[in-house]
């Protein structure tokens, strides 16, 4: 196995970068949040749907087994 250097190219000797934490960050932590308040806002339904599943047409519950 052998080592190839490879070229980098920087514009303007990198002297700028789009790199932007706080903004960065925000972006990150704003689709984790829109992910856990999708799956809280869907548990609720999701429950109430196996809930009715889970019942007779009289209206008793079925046993689990």
């Amino acid at each position: 196995m052998d080592q190839v250097a490879i070229a980098t190219v920087y514009l303007e000797g990198n002297a700028s970068s789009h790199f932007r934490p706080v903004l960065n960050s925000a972006r990150v932590y704003a689709a984790l949040l829109t992910v856990l308040l999708s799956s809280s806002a869907a548990f609720p339904v999701g429950t109430a749907a196996a809930d009715v599943h889970a019942r007779d047409p009289r209206g008793a519950r079925r046993s689990p087994v």
